[in-house]
């Protein structure tokens, strides 16, 4: 039986977008993890080693939670995923908190209680 997966704003970007994104506020503005990055596809696919050449793997109900005012991971990542999945017939739902942030503060009574029913619903 596939297992139910609960998603809290997670970066759904390819690698490695997913990781350059966030290099701006290295100290060094992200040159050593770039060079590394080139210094790795010289040798591998970096897209192979992204977990959004896998979806189609998925094989259990997910439901994602994304805060609209997130300023971590942003809402249009996880729209576009959402939107994604559902063109492969997956099983999601999806849950956008106006005003909640990364944490999904704002919105934390709500989020949780969606994960424990959707959890609860799967238990027999």
């Amino acid at each position: 039986m596939p297992y139910p997966v609960t998603l809290w704003a997670p970066v759904t970007k390819p690698f490695p977008y997913s990781v350059l994104y966030y290099t701006d506020d290295a100290p060094d503005g992200g040159r050593y993890l770039r060079r590394e990055l080139a210094r790795l596809e010289t040798i591998q696919d970096a897209g192979a080693l992204s977990f959004t050449g896998y979806l189609d793997r998925l094989s259990g109900p997910l439901i994602l939670h994304q805060g609209s005012e997130d300023d971590a991971v942003p809402q249009r990542w996880n729209d576009d995923f959402v939107f994604k999945l559902k063109e492969m017939d997956k099983d999601i739902k999806y849950y956008v908190y106006p005003g909640a942030d990364h944490n999904m503060n704002g919105a934390w009574d709500t989020v949780v209680t969606r994960d424990l029913e959707f959890f609860r619903s799967f238990h027999k």
